[in-house]
């Protein structure tokens, strides 16, 4: 029976980097698109990926607001940021928020894709879990709730899960 192929979401609010990221992985991967956090959100709960694309700069909710919010809800999926900013600490806030790897745009096919296959592997270490997250998992199933994707009880049970996996 063929192995299923890992899951990626690519989190990018410019059409043409997500073109892009698919294209480049969509040949070792199932990948799925959301254009802004919001969507992310909703995504990350339907498609349950394995790894995480984002970007920074989006509109809204931006890309580092996001990254607490998934290392609170889902800490055991790496977000690999990849940014074009101009900010020269951009890298280091990232990765104090969660992030398991940085790449600068632009970016080459061949490093990219041995970064993805790096941190699905396991060879890049996942992030500390921070103490004081619970607001941000309480955002992301607040926004699962209104769309109808889960109940109040669903959300209920989801928060004491987290809850529980903070005090281990």
């Amino acid at each position: 029976m063929p192995e299923s192929k890992k899951k990626i979401l690519i989190i990018d609010d410019e059409k043409s980097i997500t073109l892009l990221l698919a294209g480049i992985l969509k040949s070792n991967y199932q990948v799925e698109v959301a254009q802004n956090s919001h969507d992310a959100i909703l995504k990350i709960h339907q498609f349950q990926p394995d790894l995480i694309t984002s970007d920074v700069n989006m509109p809204g909710l931006d890309g580092n607001a996001l990254l607490p919010i998934i290392r609170a809800w889902k800490p055991h999926i790496p977000v690999l940021v990849i940014s074009g900013s101009i900010d020269p600490d951009i890298e280091e806030k990232c990765l104090k928020k969660g992030a398991s790897g940085f790449i600068a745009k632009p970016f080459e096919r061949v490093p990219l894709l041995e970064q993805v296959q790096k941190t699905l592997a396991g060879e890049v270490p996942p992030p500390e879990i921070l103490e004081n997250i619970m607001s941000e998992v309480e955002l992301a199933l607040m926004v699962l709730e209104r769309e109808g994707l889960t109940t109040r009880d669903q959300t209920k049970e989801e928060l004491k899960k987290v809850k529980t996996m903070l005090k281990k």
